[in-house]
C-alpha cells in the first residue's frame, strides 16, 4: 500500500494505490467528514478518481442496479457479481465483501439506536503500575501469543521498537516514552525505542464506544512522532473478516491535524489487500498543549468520531446505488450495499495504543521530514480509557448501574508496626486522590486500590481517604474515608500498675480513646485470678484517656502478702507489671511498714491543675491506704464556707467540681482517721 496525492478542482485529496498482478489501482478515501467549528454537521464534497474504471455516477447507478437485480433473481450469482463490481466502483478487492446486500424494509429505517451506552471495560491509570490482566505491551501476533516474532514489536517499515520499559504509570496517567537510542529485536536494528498497549484476553468487544483521555504528544524537531489510539481484530478462523477503526492518528509536525480511518482487511490470490476509508480533519488548535478527549462510537449502521463531545466524522456500513455512503437515521425503502470498508460484522477488536516513530520519504505516512535526535525523549500522556457497550457481549457484563456508589474497604482494619494492608476504593471510580493519616505510610498503588504500612512508633487512631474526580458515571465522583487502627504492643504505650492495699487488691491500666484492645490476665503468685475480679471500666470518664481498673479479693488472708501481677497485651504485643504489698503499703495486712506520720501521708496527696476553672483532681499516692483517709472537704479561703465534701474515700483520683464557684483561693481539708487534720492543699479559681 502506497499513498499519494492528487489535486481536484483545488482541493487535495489523499488517494491510496495498491499494486494488484499487472495494473497499479488507486482509489480515493471517501467519508463524511465535519469541520470541528461548524455549527451543523457539513458534509464536503467527496472526489472521486480511479486508475482503471470511469466512475462516473450513470455507470454506477447501471452497475447498481443490475447487481441488485442479479442478487434478487440468483443470490448466488449475484452475491459474486456484487463481490466483483464493488471492486470496480470502490476500488477493493474483487473478492470482497462477503456482507453482500441488505434490503430495507417498506417503512423507513431508523440506522440510529438509541440505548444507553453502558461501561463494560475502563483502566483510569490509578496506581503505580500497569494492570497486567487488561493490558500486554506488545502485539501478541504469535500462535501462542508470546513475543517472540519481529512483528511483535516492531516491522520492516517501522523505526523503533516497542520496549515494555517505555510503558509506564506516573501521578495517575499512563505514559508511553519513546526515546532515541538504537534497539535490537530479532535482526532489526532500530533507531528509536518505543511503546504500545494492546488489551489482552477476553479485552476485546465488538461494536462500542471507545474513548480516550489524552494529551498529544509534540516536540519541535520531532515531526515523524506517531501516536495512534485504534482497535484491530477479526473473527477468529474466518477469512476477510480482519478489521480495523483508528479513532485517530497523528504526525508529529501536525499536532491540530486528526487523520481517522477504517479498514477492512482481504486476502486473495495470494495477496493480503487494506480496504479502507481515511479522512484527515483540522482543528482549530493542536491537541498537544492540553488533555482532550477522543471517541468513536461503532454501531451496526455507523461510525462517528467525536473530539470532546463534538462529531467530526460519521461513516455509514450501507452504500447508495450510486456508491455512495448513507447518511442519516431515517433510510426510505430500498437495496443498499454493505460498505467493504466498514468493519465485518461480528469483529472482536482488540483496544491499542501507541506512540511509534514513521519512516521519512514522500510516499511514508508523515511524509519526508527532518528528525533532531535531541528532541527525545518524548512521553505519550494517556489519563484514561474507556469502552461502553449498548448491549453487553457475554463475557463484558455492564460494570456498574446508574445506582452503583463508591465504597471503601480495607483487608485489615487494625495494624501493628510495618504490618501492611490493602485499602479498595468499590465502584465507578475516576481518577482517584489516596490521602493517609497519622503512621500509615504508602507502599504501592494499583488500579483502585492502595497498600499501606503502619509505620513505627505508632499508637492512635487514623484513616485513609480516597477521591475521585472524573469518574466514568457521576456516582463515582466522590470521597470516601476508612479508620484504620494503628498500635504498638502495649508495653510501649500502656501505664500498668499493680497496688494491692488495704483489704483489695486493686490493678490499673491506662490506655488512650484510640488505642488497640487490651487483654488482661491477673495472678497472685504465679496462680492465674479468674472469677475474683470485678471490672469496673472506665470509672473516669473526664479524663483524656481510659481508666480500667480490676478489684481482686485473696483466697485468704495470706495472699495479700504475695507477689501480685497484671499481664496485658494487644494484637501487637504484651507486657506485664508485678507488685509485692510488703513494698507499697503504709497501712496493710501484713504490718511489716510501721504507721507514717500524718504530714507524710498528706504530702502524698496533691492537687492539680491549679488555677482551677472547670473541675481540680485531687491524686492519693499508690502508698496511702485509702481506709485511713475519713475526709475530704474544700473549703472558700474568704469565708471559710464549705463547698465539697466527700465522706469516704475510695478512690485515688477524685474529680471535684468547680464550675460557677466564685474565683478566689481554695483550701482542701483531708481529716484522717485519728482525726487529724491538715490543709496543706490549696488552689485558686
Amino acid at each position: 500500500m502506497t499513498p499519494g496525492v492528487i489535486n481536484t478542482n483545488g482541493q487535495e485529496t489523499i488517494i491510496y494505490c495498491y499494486i494488484r498482478q499487472n495494473y497499479r489501482q488507486c482509489y480515493p478515501l471517501p467519508a463524511t467528514r465535519y469541520p470541528l467549528d461548524a455549527p451543523e454537521p457539513e458534509r464536503s464534497a467527496k472526489n472521486s478518481y480511479h486508475a482503471q474504471y470511469d466512475n462516473s455516477t450513470a455507470i454506477r447507478k447501471l452497475v447498481w442496479s443490475i447487481l441488485v437485480m442479479l442478487a434478487f433473481i440468483n443470490p448466488i450469482q449475484g452475491q459474486s457479481f456484487i463481490n466483483d463490481l464493488i471492486d470496480a466502483v470502490l476500488g477493493c478487492p474483487p473478492f470482497a465483501p462477503p456482507d453482500g446486500v441488505e434490503g430495507i424494509p417498506a417503512n423507513n429505517w431508523n440506522l440510529c439506536p438509541n440505548q444507553d451506552w453502558r461501561l463494560v471495560f475502563h483502566d483510569e491509570f490509578n496506581g503505580d503500575m500497569i494492570n497486567s490482566e487488561k493490558w500486554l505491551t506488545y502485539y501478541p501476533f504469535t500462535a501462542d501469543g508470546s513475543d517472540q516474532a519481529m512483528i511483535t514489536r516492531t516491522s520492516e517499515d517501522a523505526m523503533g521498537v516497542n520496549l515494555d520499559e517505555n510503558v509506564f504509570q506516573e501521578n495517575g496517567m499512563l505514559k508511553i516514552r519513546v526515546k532515541n537510542e538504537q534497539v535490537n529485536w530479532f535482526g532489526q536494528t532500530k533507531k528509536f525505542s518505543t511503546g504500545v498497549i494492546y488489551s489482552r484476553g477476553n479485552w476485546k468487544f465488538y461494536k462500542g464506544r471507545f474513548e480516550i483521555r489524552c494529551k498529544i504528544p509534540y516536540a519541535s524537531g520531532a515531526p515523524l512522532l506517531w501516536p495512534a489510539f485504534w482497535m484491530h481484530g477479526g473473527i477468529p478462523g474466518m477469512t476477510n473478516s480482519e478489521s480495523e477503526i483508528d479513532v485517530f492518528e497523528f504526525c508529529g509536525h501536525q499536532p491540530a491535524v486528526i487523520k481517522t480511518d477504517m479498514h477492512r482487511f482481504y486476502e486473495g490470490g495470494g495477496s493480503r489487500y487494506d480496504c479502507h476509508s481515511a479522512a484527515s480533519i483540522s482543528g482549530a488548535q493542536g491537541y498537544h498543549s492540553s488533555f482532550h478527549v477522543f471517541a468513536v462510537e461503532w454501531d451496526h449502521y455507523y461510525l462517528r468520531w467525536y473530539v470532546d463531545g463534538q462529531l467530526i466524522r460519521s461513516d455509514c456500513s450501507l452504500i447508495t446505488l450510486g456508491g455512495q455512503s448513507v447518511s442519516g437515521c431515517n433510510v426510505a425503502q430500498g437495496t443498499f450495499g454493505r460498505n467493504p470498508k466498514f468493519p465485518r460484522a461480528g469483529a472482536q477488536l482488540n483496544v491499542i495504543a501507541n506512540c511509534a516513530v514513521a519512516r521519512s520519504g514522500q510516499n511514508e505516512f508523515c511524509g519526508s521530514q527532518n528528525q533532531s535526535s535531541s528532541a527525545f525523549p518524548v512521553d505519550f500522556e494517556i489519563d484514561w480509557i474507556r469502552v461502553y457497550q449498548r448491549e453487553g457481549q457475554a463475557h463484558h457484563p455492564a460494570l456498574y448501574t446508574s445506582s452503583d456508589q463508591l465504597n471503601i474497604h480495607t483487608t485489615h482494619q487494625t495494624l501493628c508496626q510495618n504490618q501492611e494492608a490493602t485499602v479498595t476504593l468499590s465502584g465507578p471510580a475516576g481518577n482517584i486522590q489516596w490521602t493517609l493519616g497519622p503512621h500509615l505510610e504508602r507502599v504501592s498503588a494499583t488500579g483502585n486500590s492502595i497498600t499501606i504500612r503502619a509505620t513505627a512508633g505508632a499508637s492512635s487512631g487514623s484513616w485513609v481517604t480516597a477521591s475521585s474526580t472524573g469518574a466514568p458515571l457521576s456516582s463515582g465522583n466522590g470521597t470516601r474515608s476508612i479508620t484504620i487502627q494503628v498500635g504498638a504492643p502495649v508495653a510501649s504505650y500502656s501505664s500498668v500498675t499493680v497496688a494491692p492495699c488495704g483489704n483489695i487488691i486493686e490493678m490499673t491500666c491506662y490506655t488512650g480513646p484510640n488505642d488497640m484492645n487490651v487483654n488482661h490476665e491477673y495472678y497472685i503468685n504465679n496462680q492465674q485470678l479468674s472469677e475474683s475480679c470485678i471490672t469496673l471500666g472506665n470509672y473516669y470518664p473526664i479524663l483524656p484517656w481510659h481508666h480500667q481498673a480490676w478489684y481482686c479479693t485473696g483466697e485468704n488472708p495470706g495472699d495479700f502478702c504475695m507477689p501480685r501481677e497484671m499481664r496485658v497485651s494487644n494484637a501487637c504485643g504484651s507486657d506485664s507489671r508485678q507488685g509485692i504489698i510488703a513494698d507499697n503499703c503504709v497501712y496493710g495486712p501484713c504490718n511489716v511498714i510501721d504507721p507514717v506520720d500524718v504530714d507524710e501521708l498528706v504530702a502524698l496527696i496533691t492537687n492539680y491543675p491549679n488555677p482551677s476553672t472547670d473541675f481540680t483532681l485531687i491524686s492519693i499516692d499508690e502508698r496511702i491506704d485509702l481506709s485511713i483517709i475519713k475526709e475530704i472537704e474544700v473549703l472558700r479561703a474568704a469565708d471559710a464556707s464549705s463547698r465539697w465534701k466527700l465522706s469516704k474515700v475510695n478512690e485515688r483520683l477524685i474529680s471535684i467540681p468547680t464550675l460557677n464557684w466564685e474565683s478566689g483561693i481554695y483550701y482542701v481539708l483531708i481529716t484522717m482517721s485519728n482525726d487529724a487534720a491538715r490543709t496543706k492543699l490549696q488552689f485558686k479559681l
